[in-house]
């Protein structure tokens, strides 16, 4: 007679089935991705306006605007406080043109301290709009032109050119 041996197959341990994951309802899904996303918002609201904005301040919107005048410009120090939208720039120095040897001595405008508050509105609108404008040790260099024209106006002019045809003014100066 033949006989076959027939080997007991070893026990497999079950394999444990996989966890499922509970399901949120849809409108719970859609709460914690609100949350998520505010949550998110506000960390970079917060380090952007904190940490970001005042670097940005004294490089890049330094540089910026010493090309557009075509003068040295520096800032030392800058802080902004993203709650209450307040600039404090701290040493800030906008030098004679570079072309210009006579006027080589004094800066056209300096000053030790500038505190400036702004309005909301100017986030949504994309322009600055100030509401106060502190500064302390305020020095400004003025030169009348031989057209009867001032540098600093010949500045304001090249860092806001006039756009609109309206009788709105691209920027005004009240209260001083």
């Amino acid at each position: 007679p033949i006989t076959t041996e027939t080997k007991a197959e070893p026990k497999q341990k079950p394999t444990p089935s996989p966890r499922k994951r509970r399901q949120l309802p849809s409108s719970s899904r859609w709460l914690v991705w609100l949350s998520s996303l505010t949550t998110i918002a506000a960390l970079l609201f917060v380090v952007g306006g904190y940490l970001l904005v005042p670097y940005l301040t004294t490089t890049f919107f330094a540089d910026h605007l010493a090309a557009t005048l075509d003068r040295p410009v520096t800032i030392a120090k800058a802080a902004f406080d993203p709650f209450s939208l307040t600039m404090t720039l701290h040493n800030c120095i906008i030098g004679p043109k570079l072309a210009q040897k006579k006027y080589q001595v004094d800066p056209v405008l300096s000053f030790g301290k500038a505190k400036i508050d702004l309005e909301a509105i100017g986030l949504v609108t994309g322009k600055i709009i100030t509401r106060n404008l502190e500064a302390e040790q305020f020095f400004v260099h003025l030169v009348r032109n031989k057209n009867g024209g001032y540098n600093l106006l010949e500045m304001a002019r090249q860092i806001w050119p006039e756009t609109s045809t309206d009788d709105e003014p691209a920027y005004s100066l009240n209260n001083i």
